[in-house]
Formats: C-alpha cells, structure tokens, sequence
C-alpha cells in the first residue's frame, strides 16, 4: 500500500471524526457539539427563518443531550429556566418571548465546559480520541471533581456540605407552588429555609445574576425582572408583591455575601495569575477575570473588605441560635399574634446557653435592657436598641436580623416626647373644632329666630293689605 498523503490524512481523520459523532458510543455524550448559537442574536427579529431554525436545533440537541423524553427546561425570558415544558410548549415560548440572550452556555440542557465549540475543535478531539485508541498512547485524566475520593483511595475522608441543589424547590410539577408567610420584610414558618436557599441558588445562576459587577445596583432591571419572576415561579404569597424590594434586597445580602466567600477562598493571599487559575466550578471565565483583576484587586475593594473584616473582630455577643432566623424566634414568641416579645426577651432567647446567660458581658447588658423595658414600658424598641448599643445605621437593626432597618422601625414609632406634642396638638385643634362648631350652632340658631321673625311680620301684613284695598 502507497503512503497516505497529508490530505488523505486530513480526510480519514473527518471521515473518523463524523463516524464518531454518529455512533454516541464511540465519544462520550459531554463531547458532542452543541449548534451554533448565532440565532439567539436575532431574539429581536424572531419571524426570521434562521432564529425558527436554531430553535428546532436547540430543542434537537436539548432532548438528546439531557435524556428526557417529554419535557425540558424552557430558557424563555418569561420562565428563565424555571419551569420545564414539553416541545411544543418550549418552541412556542422562544418564538412568543424569545431566548435569554445571555444564556450562551446551556448547562440546563446537557453542555459543559470544554465542549467542543466547531468544526475544528471537534476534529482535534476525535482525532485524539483515535489516537488513543489505535497508537496506544495512555493520556492520564484528571480526578473527577464531582467525588471527593477515588475509588481506589481508602483514607478516611470528612463529609462536608455539598452545592445547594434545593431539590425540594427543583421537584416541583409544573405550576406547583409553596406557600409561604412573611413577617419583618422576611420569610418565616413552613418553606421559609426552601425560600432562602432557592435565592441562594438563583444569585449563583450566572443565566439569571451576572457576577462580574461592581455591585447590585449596576445589574439592569430587565435582570431582576428575571429573578423575580423566577422567585415567584416557585413560590406564593398573599403579599408576594408588596415584598418585592424585600426580597431583592435580600438577594442583594446573599450576593454580596457569595462574593466575599468567593474572594476569601480563591484570591485572598494569592497573586492575581494563580487567582485566575483557580477558578471556581460553574463560574463564567470572563466574568471571573473581571472580578479579580478589576474587582477584587481595586484599592477600593481591599479598603472596605479589611475593615469589614476588623469590624467582624470586634463584633461582641454573638448570637447562639446557630442558622434560625432572630425574626423567628420574634415569630413564634408572640410576633404570629400581633404581640412580639420585648428587646429584653429577645436578647435572652437569642444569647442564652443551656437557658442562661453565661457571659459576665451579656448579663450585664441584659440587665441594662430589661431595666429599661421596666422603667418605660412605651419606649419604642428602637429606641432601647439605640440607648444601649448606640445609633443603628447597618442594613440591619440589633436584635432583629435580617430584613429589619432602623427607618423601618422609626417610620411606624415616635418617641414619647414626639407622641405628647402630637397628642397636645391634636387636643388644641379638637377645641378649636369644638368652638367653631358652638360658633356655627349659634349662628345658626339665630337665623331660625330671624326666620321665625319674619314669618310673623309677614303674616301680619297680609291681612292689613287686605282691609286697605276693600276700602
């Protein structure tokens, strides 16, 4: 046999690679090409023929990649990945609302990262592939990152936590939903854990809440359309929408709060390169570049995060109720019934051990609380929080978690001082009421005098008329 030219080479090596393609066995199903996704750029043009033909693809590759048989999820801009539809329901979706533009990278319908993205990448890998196969050429593979050891590996290894999958809120049928109650601008009772760790989960889904921001208020509100829609998607209230800003606000706290974890694990201590290197699972590769070199590294950002970090250290008392809610314990110490327990009975149940107060510290500030509840029993809370801690101005009040501000409580109370003056003031114009009203009535007493008045004088009158033009 002649020797094969390098073109023939080149065509074998296709040839091979679309016999692999073909035949799913012969290349894992996390190799097989994803469409091209130029069509979801004509979102806005969706009577196009090209934009109907790339959602045809899209939902081709979706059923075959995930497996499923009936439905899949729908990256409509109205379910934004929330809700599961059949094919049909899907098609009509993407062509009725369109596509999220910035879902590029479908992981809810079977892509992951490193997936071959054209022609020519997909070539080189079946070309490897064949040469493994064939030349015998051993290509070690790294450890799978979705188990902590490998099976050959006997150690003893410490359980942790695993990634927030809220499979209770992931489970639910198709426009089934949790009821949930609200109580200080927070969730609290039945589904209030679900609530909170579903929007833990939407801010990490770089499809719905971009990362590489400045802050919370750079995101578009087109965005947070999305993630309240995807909030409300699996989740009911009767005051749903009156929370609205509640609950954004809190997804404001939790991202925020991901970020740091982000830059304490990944780039605190480290150079900037070996901190693009490790990056996290499931992190969008531009976004992460953004954050660490025009983010995390600003002098502005290291400013706030140390003395974030020194105002940790000097936090004093802290709670010990572990991950219950301080507006939970308020809840079911009387707040359910319209009757929320005192600050004093508050700090207890929120600092005490084994039913007491332990710390020198802590009963001596319990102390100064309960005096002040017992000596002026109508102080406003905020008050109390403020004479014994001083002036609030943190996003959130002492004593009452999460979702509390001290406008918030100063909004709906006044201080004793301000309550007198207005009750002096409503007394005054009360008895400026009461004597115009007394003005008024004898006015108006002294018209029907004058009424009746000329009543008589009239009918008097009358008769002399009368007699005179007898005469």
């Amino acid at each position: 046999m002649g020797s094969i030219s390098k073109s023939d080479n080149v065509f074998i090596t296709t040839v091979y690679a679309m016999v692999a393609i073909l035949d799913l066995n012969a290349i894992p199903r996390s190799q097989v090409m994803a469409p091209s996704k130029e069509w979801m750029q004509l979102v806005d043009n969706r009577l196009d023929k090209a934009y109907s033909i790339g959602v045809q693809k899209f939902l081709d590759y979706a059923f075959r990649r995930t497996g499923e048989l009936y439905e899949v999820r729908c990256p409509c801009v109205k379910c934004c990945n929330t809700t599961s539809g059949t094919r049909e329901t899907v098609e009509s979706h993407l062509k009725v609302y369109g596509i999220i533009q910035n879902y590029t990278f479908w992981y809810h319908h079977g892509e992951i990262l490193g997936e071959p993205q054209s022609d020519c990448e997909l070539i080189a890998h079946c070309r490897r592939l064949l040469e493994k196969e064939h030349m015998q050429i051993d290509i070690p593979l790294p450890p799978s990152t979705d188990q902590d050891v490998g099976s050959c590996n006997t150690e003893k290894v410490k359980k942790v936590r695993g990634r927030n999958k809220c499979k209770e809120v992931a489970s639910l049928e198709f426009g089934q939903k949790l009821k949930v109650t609200f109580y200080n601008n927070r969730t609290v009772g039945k589904n209030s854990n679900l609530f909170s760790r579903n929007l833990g989960k939407l801010v990490r889904d770089r499809n719905l809440c971009p990362l590489g921001v400045s802050s919370w208020h750079d995101i578009k509100e087109e965005q947070l359309n999305h993630m309240w829609a995807a909030v409300k998607d699996k989740f009911e209230s009767d005051d749903m929408d009156i929370h609205r800003n509640h609950i954004l606000g809190w997804m404001k706290e939790l991202w925020n709060k991901w970020r740091g974890q982000l830059h304490a694990k990944y780039v605190k201590g480290k150079p900037v390169q070996e901190a693009l290197k490790n990056m996290p699972k499931g992190i969008d590769k531009k976004q992460w570049e953004w954050l660490v070199t025009k983010h995390f590294s600003t002098e502005s950002f290291q400013a706030r995060s140390n003395r974030n970090a020194s105002n940790r250290a000097k936090l004093k008392m802290p709670h010990h109720i572990g991950s219950k809610p301080i507006r939970e314990i308020i809840y079911q110490k009387g707040g359910k019934d319209g009757k929320p327990p005192d600050l004093a009975t508050i700090f207890f149940e929120t600092r005490k051990k084994n039913n007491t107060l332990v710390d020198s510290e802590t009963i001596e500030k319990h102390a100064q609380i309960q005096e002040l509840v017992q000596s002026e029993p109508f102080l406003p809370s905020i008050e109390i929080v403020e004479k014994c801690f001083g002036p609030q101005i943190r996003s959130h009040v002492f004593g009452f978690g999460g979702g509390v501000k001290a406008k918030d409580l100063k909004r709906g109370t006044s201080s004793k001082a301000e309550l007198r003056s207005e009750l002096c003031s409503t007394r005054e114009e009360n008895q400026s009421l009461k004597d115009r009203l007394s003005t008024i009535e004898n006015d108006v007493k002294e018209l029907k005098q004058l009424k009746e008045l000329l009543l008589a004088q009239h009918s008097n009158v009358q008769p002399l008329t009368l007699l005179i033009s007898g005469e």
